[in-house]
């Protein structure tokens, strides 16, 4: 399977201004004319876009491990710029679950002044799939932490990214010896 493959997946999140969508829906020129897409945000290193002036791309992979949280900043200037300029943005990723999501929450926290977990429950209602991995979720929340200004001078940033690594293993070793027994609610751990 190609990306010309792989369907069309993109969902409004404030109706005719903001959208998130996956791969696909970023490479179709005809769902960006369709949308009126004048920005895209792409949040991925599975394809390389040609630099333009309307197209941010932040490479980072699904990972609990990745510093998302270091481009927030970046992030919501494009988006909130392209907005007060009358443009429509797609913030994409593989996907359209983790990473783009949680870009588009971090943006939601900032604009709209939601908790990360508020940001996700708004983004799902738009798009049910949402589902930022356990290490974005924890950037969303530092983020907040930082006043929504991390730097590598924030001294909130500094102490998230002392035990980003740290949190992220021991998350991923529980869910590694978690077996689920009755899905989504009853799971056994060693």
């Amino acid at each position: 399977m190609t990306w010309s493959d792989t369907p069309v997946s993109v969902n409004a999140v404030i109706d005719g201004a903001l959208f998130i969508g996956n791969l696909a829906a970023a490479l179709s020129q005809d769902t960006r004319k369709k949308l009126g897409i004048t920005h895209v945000l792409s949040v991925c290193t599975e394809h390389t876009f040609e630099p333009h002036e309307n197209w941010l791309t932040v490479a980072v992979q699904d990972s609990e491990y990745e510093d998302l949280l270091i481009h927030f900043p970046r992030t919501c200037t494009f988006i909130q710029s392209a907005l007060d300029e009358g443009g429509r943005v797609l913030v994409h990723c593989m996907m359209g679950i983790s990473r783009s999501a949680t870009v588009v929450c971090a943006y939601l926290m900032l604009s709209q002044r939601l908790s990360a977990q508020a940001a996700i429950r708004f983004l799902q209602r738009r798009r049910p799939q949402v589902h930022p991995n356990y290490g974005f979720r924890k950037q969303l929340q530092a983020f907040a932490d930082c006043r929504f200004n991390p730097s590598c001078s924030n001294s909130e940033y500094i102490a998230w990214k002392r035990r980003q690594k740290r949190e992220a293993t021991k998350y991923l070793n529980l869910v590694t010896d978690t077996i689920p027994v009755i899905p989504d609610q009853l799971y056994i751990n060693r």
